[in-house]
């Protein structure tokens, strides 16, 4: 597969990562009961967080750099584990929902320049 496809399966995973942070969010600030819902944004969260993982490695793999991991790549891996495990802090809670949406803005901006610079 092309460079451009896993660019752009990359860039649609984050969105779902970031589109299920902010409905998990609203979900607990209205203390709203689990539902269906609730479990699917879960599932839209997870699929978002593995295509995400995949399509990198794949970047990573058409950018040459797969075999020995560059220190820019594993901070970014860190950096997304802490994306991921967000969903628990909101849901443990739910009153710090606007600390969790600025750490996860301050995150993603650092993934981003990560990616985009590969500083180290």
């Amino acid at each position: 597969m092309s460079y451009s496809f896993y660019k752009m399966v990359h860039v649609l995973a984050i969105m779902m990562v970031f589109m299920s942070l902010g409905a998990i969010v609203v979900y607990r600030k209205q203390e709203l009961e689990d539902t269906g819902l609730y479990k699917f944004i879960m599932k839209v969260h997870g699929l978002g967080m593995i295509l995400a993982f995949v399509a990198g490695f794949g970047l990573l793999a058409k950018l040459g750099v797969a075999a020995s991991l560059p220190s820019w790549v594993i901070l970014k891996m860190v950096v997304w584990l802490c994306v991921g495990g967000s969903v628990v802090l909101v849901k443990k809670f739910p009153q710090k929902w606007a600390s969790v949406c600025l750490g996860m803005l301050g995150l993603g901006s650092l993934a981003a320049y990560l990616a985009i610079f590969k500083p180290f």
